[in-house]
């Protein structure tokens, strides 16, 4: 097996009942090279069980000591990865089947050190209103974990997520990035969230936090 171009890394936790359709939808993406690193950081469900029937050489299951949130995680994940490229998505999420071609396709195109994608938020019982359509519509500078890749040796050089962060870890990591270079918002590379049914009125309120 040839070494990994991309390494897409994935904190999960108690994430039994959504993790295997995002495995399944990070195994069928049509850009192949890459290995995809789950972080289980000590499930108390059957995340792992779930996660140790799927049987594919490019998935790896890693485990944290204790319970550190998922700054933690994905240092881990980091520290273990072995492509040139490392995306960040959540184990709640799915990724559009040309998520990291079209990623990959930024970083050719354009001098930057990162790409952030688009998340659509959805659930169960979520019916999208009027709003909720234009919050969709509202994109970029808000550099979620949930959808956002970077060149891996500028993660190495800004030593990765600062575990020492409640909250926002990932809003901190790109803001040490983008001293390095530029990180560039693109509407092709898309997620979408399996959980969250967010107003318009959240959406904007994190948009102005994060900006």
């Amino acid at each position: 097996m040839k070494k990994p171009f991309v390494s897409v890394i994935v904190p999960t936790y108690n994430n039994a009942d959504y993790i295997k359709k995002f495995v399944n939808s990070i195994l069928n993406q049509s850009f192949k090279n890459f290995e995809l690193l789950i972080v289980d950081d000590c499930s108390k469900d059957k995340t792992i069980e779930v996660l140790q029937k799927i049987k594919d050489k490019r998935l790896k299951i890693l485990k944290t000591s204790k319970n550190g949130g998922s700054a933690i995680s994905r240092n881990l994940g980091i520290a273990k990865s072995l492509g040139k490229y490392i995306f960040f998505t959540d184990g709640d999420c799915i990724a559009d089947k040309n998520w990291v071609k079209e990623g990959l396709e930024i970083f050719k195109k354009r001098k930057c050190v990162g790409v952030e994608g688009k998340i659509i938020y959805v659930s169960e019982n979520y019916k999208p209103t009027l709003s909720d359509n234009i919050a969709e519509n509202y994109s970029g500078k808000t550099y979620m974990g949930a959808n956002i890749a970077y060149k891996k040796d500028v993660l190495i050089d800004v030593k990765g997520f600062d575990p020492n962060l409640i909250r926002m870890q990932d809003r901190d990591l790109a803001l040490k990035v983008l001293k390095k270079g530029k990180i560039v918002f693109s509407s092709d590379m898309v997620v979408t969230h399996q959980k969250f049914p967010w107003t318009f009125k959240k959406k904007m309120k994190l948009a102005r936090e994060c900006t």
